[in-house]
């Protein structure tokens, strides 16, 4: 009967362990669920920002042609004698050459950007399926867990019932050996008294 209780007690204890390790599961889960979603997010912002880095380029590039079409007209106002026209084309067509070259950069830097946001995706979305995974893992474990206590705790009762039977087959030997032994003390009373 005592190992049944032990039975019975280690069948909780299993059982309050499965529950923690359950709500630990549960928790790793969420938290690799959200971390996958903050994944997705940076996916999103890379896309963007990629996008952001074509239209820069394509911007750059068309400053750049802005500029060489106005470098081309100043030699041609130029050669028709109007130099302060000239000049002033020749300096607008530096700086708009050198807007052009800054975009033109912007585009590049807007782009290591992008591929940098998407390798973070990457790493993320693995940090967060490594989460879920161990999420999972433990609510495995805590199933089986579970499984284990409900088989302490049948076991624990089989022993405990094991237990009371031979406890009561005990108390009726007891009571007879108790009866036989007033048998015998009265048969020995009656003996003596008639041999005396």
């Amino acid at each position: 009967m005592i190992q049944g209780v032990d039975a019975m007690a280690a069948a909780e204890a299993v059982a309050k362990l499965s529950r923690v390790v359950a709500r630990a599961g549960a928790k790793d889960v969420l938290e690799g669920t959200k971390v996958l979603a903050a994944s997705q997010d940076i996916a999103s912002q890379s896309l963007a920002v990629g996008a952001l880095s074509a239209e820069d380029l394509d911007l750059g590039l068309a400053l750049a042609g802005i500029a060489g079409q106005l470098r081309a007209v100043t030699g041609v106002v130029d050669s028709l004698g109007t130099s302060v026209i000239a000049g002033f084309l020749d300096n607008r067509s530096e700086q708009l050459k050198r807007l052009a070259e800054t975009v033109i950069l912007r585009a590049g830097a807007t782009g290591a950007l992008a591929r940098t946001l998407a390798e973070t995706s990457v790493a993320v979305a693995e940090l967060g399926e490594a989460e879920v995974a161990e999420g999972e893992g433990k609510l495995a474990a805590s199933e089986e867990g579970a499984e284990e206590s409900e088989e302490l705790a049948g076991e624990g009762l089989g022993l405990m019932v094991m237990g009371i039977a031979e406890a009561v087959q005990a108390r009726d030997l007891q009571e007879e050996a108790d009866e036989m032994a007033a048998e015998s003390a009265a048969e020995s009373v009656e003996g003596a008294e008639a041999a005396g």
